[in-house]
């Protein structure tokens, strides 16, 4: 699904898990990320260098869960996709 800058209150979280922002309006894909992270317990941010030059640590951190935790979001940032 495809939806416009102001529609970012439409999105159902039980059903897109699962969020591509692009661009190159940094400021708004930072305005809409703070839209989405207001109910979340814990957020983990994470960059391609840090990712890429320990993925052992990121694995790890990614497949280890906490039993208060109810919410999780994963932020990663500046990723380059190739395809």
């Amino acid at each position: 699904m495809i939806l416009k800058s102001y529609e970012i209150k439409k999105i159902d979280h039980s059903v897109n898990h699962l969020i591509l922002f692009y661009g190159k309006n940094e400021g708004l894909k930072n305005e809409a990320i703070n839209i989405l992270i207001n109910d979340k317990n814990k957020i983990s941010n994470y960059e391609e260098k840090e990712i890429l030059d320990n993925e052992n640590n990121f694995i790890e951190n990614i497949l280890s869960k906490s039993l208060f935790e109810k919410k999780n979001l994963l932020l990663l940032k500046e990723l380059q996709i190739k395809f």
